[in-house]
């Protein structure tokens, strides 16, 4: 019989859940993201250590199996993202964790050309597989063609230069231009809300030009430096009630260095800035505890990007957005606790606006010949 201390030496994770799936009963490690089908006796020796109970000498084999699989462990290896803390529920816990991008990416010149070859081929590959058709075709009424007349023209030219650009030229942002964008897209832009305060009622968060449920604005705006007129590079953080920048960290970054957090990708190198788009939890969770809270709080991120990507396209300015992103290095590089994290990554500067990079053209047609 294994002995009750060599037992305590160890605990069941905190981060799995056993489930039928397809016929089977699996164990889903949603840190490690990973499964197992399992048998008998590993589910008995999961609840002898859950409940206490002896562990025959038989027991070895499974217990040894969960062990090297990291689902029996010490209790310094548990999550770094205590449940405990958490401030909804265990169905969204289990998403945000299962759904963290831990992959390590060695990004070189090489490598940078080899990824946006395979990337080119594999959207072709699956495009074809799959060519989506609309939902419904059949006995449709036919509209109107689209008339410019009916919308703002300034409004309507925006939108329809919106583009993503994935190529950037190094640029100095103009300061003015810099703090106007941050005003309109995350500012308290409206002010007091006369129609609350004429009806006695408590103003706890402020309308901005994106909407959010009870005009919470769970998002926060943090903001890498690498060349904005009159301000060092670095990290910072910005305040949207004053209205001002706040530096987090004065350590600078190289694009090689954001890229690798940017899971190899190097479409942001050159740009003026990048604004990483935060969610915390706390401001939502007190009104909204449910697990749909959280997952609303990705669409109102969705909104500000959309608003700031107009935004930049009306100073004439380029963007560049990514969600592909190494979640637990990125929310590290930030600062950030357990109930903030990061839901969007933008880049801003100037450019040609090309969705395909000069140099990535040239090599395909190069390796094509």
């Amino acid at each position: 019989m294994i002995s009750t201390n060599d037992r305590l030496e160890k605990s069941l994770a905190n981060h799995f859940f056993i489930s039928p799936f397809r016929g089977d009963l699996v164990l889903w490690d949603y840190l490690n993201q990973q499964q197992f089908k399992m048998d008998w006796e590993h589910c008995l020796v999961i609840l002898k250590v859950a409940f206490n109970k002896h562990l025959e000498d038989n027991d070895f084999k499974a217990l040894q199996n969960l062990e090297n699989e990291k689902i029996l462990v010490k209790s310094h290896e548990n999550l770094i993202i205590s449940p405990e803390k958490w401030m909804f529920d265990l169905l969204s816990y289990i998403y945000h964790v299962g759904t963290y991008d831990k992959g390590k990416v060695e990004a070189s010149i090489k490598e940078e050309f080899e990824y946006f070859y395979d990337y080119v081929g594999e959207s072709k590959i699956k495009a074809e597989e799959f060519n989506f058709k609309p939902l419904y075709s059949n006995n449709g009424i036919k509209l109107d063609q689209l008339k410019k007349e009916h919308f703002d023209s300034s409004f309507l030219e925006t939108l329809l230069k919106r583009k993503t650009s994935r190529e950037f030229e190094k640029f100095l942002f103009p300061f003015g231009e810099f703090s106007s964008l941050l005003k309109l897209v995350y500012g308290n832009l409206h002010g007091e809300d006369l129609e609350l305060s004429e009806n006695n009622l408590h103003q706890y968060s402020y309308r901005k030009t994106s909407p959010s449920g009870g005009n919470i604005h769970p998002e926060e705006a943090f903001i890498y430096i690498f060349d904005v007129e009159s301000i060092e590079e670095g990290l910072y953080y910005y305040n949207p009630d004053a209205h001002t920048l706040h530096q987090i960290n004065s350590s600078k970054k190289s694009y090689n260095e954001i890229s690798e957090l940017l899971n190899g990708q190097f479409f942001a190198n050159n740009c003026s800035f990048l604004v990483f788009h935060v969610c915390r939890l706390e401001k939502i969770a007190w009104k909204y505890d449910t697990s749909k809270s959280y997952k609303i709080s990705y669409i109102e991120t969705g909104a500000f990007i959309q608003t700031l990507q107009l935004a930049v396209t009306s100073l004439g300015k380029k963007f560049w957005q990514t969600g592909m992103f190494k979640d637990m290095q990125v929310d590290k590089f930030l600062g950030l606790d357990n109930n903030e994290f990061c839901q969007y990554v933008v880049a801003v500067g100037q450019g040609e606006g090309n969705a395909i990079p000069k140099k990535y053209i040239n090599y395909l047609n190069r390796i094509s010949q």
